[in-house]
């Protein structure tokens, strides 16, 4: 790496799709290595051990999913259910139960989104944040209530029409929303409130949150002592109803700025080079 970074940078966004495995069991197995290694590991990921309180993915998910996920999501369900890992901190999440939250933060915000799409809840964090799957566009959209936004990730709709691209960002919705789900959001020090919430306030199950006493919408502090458990549905769909939702495009908004450095057009949006491949 030299001085400015630079190789630091191109590892970052290098969309490169690792070579993926033709045959199904070497699929699978791809995908175990890559949880185990990501998610569980303390050593190499972020530590967060399963709870071993899942409830089964139900039979006919996979059957009506079967074209909708990649088969990496589907051997995920199939290994853990719809199951809570440290503690609480991350949780994989029934699509269609939390299809009425989704709603709820999508539907005011629908036509100022970039592109159409269905959008399926595949996890969460123990703060609520939601990590989307699009039936078109992957794991290109994120939740975020503590701020009241909906996030954009361009670079993974760019992406996600390469079928290698396609299964490996199916392992990433779950490990990459897991470390997310353990590192923010921060408090006015820079220390992750999921943590703090789970020493302070102690474990939640898979109906719960840590959700603000008053919410930063409303002006409440991004502070441990602003928090405490409580119905996630409930809290999610009063922070949706509460917030002036906002439509983050971190990637679009500096396409200029990020184009170079993952070799491609500035002069061209990742959602114009999506609908051209």
């Amino acid at each position: 790496m030299n001085d400015n970074g630079e190789e630091l940078s191109a590892g970052l966004w290098d969309f490169t799709p690792v070579p993926e495995p033709t045959d199904p069991v070497e699929q699978d197995a791809l995908t175990d290595e890559v949880i185990d290694r990501d998610l569980i590991d303390p050593d190499t990921g972020t530590g967060l051990a399963p709870m071993d309180v899942a409830t089964p993915v139900p039979e006919e998910y996979f059957t009506h999913f079967e074209d909708i996920l990649p088969r990496s999501v589907l051997h995920i369900w199939r290994r853990f259910g719809f199951e809570g890992f440290g503690d609480g901190l991350f949780w994989i999440t029934d699509p269609i139960a939390w299809a009425p939250v989704v709603r709820e933060w999508l539907d005011p915000v629908r036509e100022r989104l970039p592109f159409t799409d269905t959008f399926h809840c595949l996890a969460r964090s123990a703060m609520g944040n939601l990590f989307l799957w699009g039936e078109n566009s992957g794991h290109s959209v994120e939740i975020d209530p503590t701020y009241g936004e909906v996030i954009i990730d361009q670079l993974a709709i760019q992406s996600v029409q390469n079928p290698e691209v396609h299964q490996r960002q199916g392992r990433t919705a779950f490990s990459g929303a897991a470390d997310r789900s353990v590192e923010g959001p921060e408090d006015n020090a820079e220390r992750a409130l999921p943590p703090q919430a789970l020493e302070r306030l102690g474990p939640i199950n898979s109906h719960q949150v840590y959700g603000f006493v008053l919410p930063p919408a409303l002006g409440g502090p991004i502070s441990v002592d602003n928090l405490r458990i409580t119905d996630a549905h409930t809290y999610l769909t009063l922070q949706a109803q509460q917030n002036d939702i906002t439509v983050s495009d971190p990637v679009g908004a500096n396409w200029g700025q990020v184009a170079p450095i993952i070799g491609t057009d500035p002069g061209t949006s990742p959602l114009g080079q999506a609908s051209e491949s």
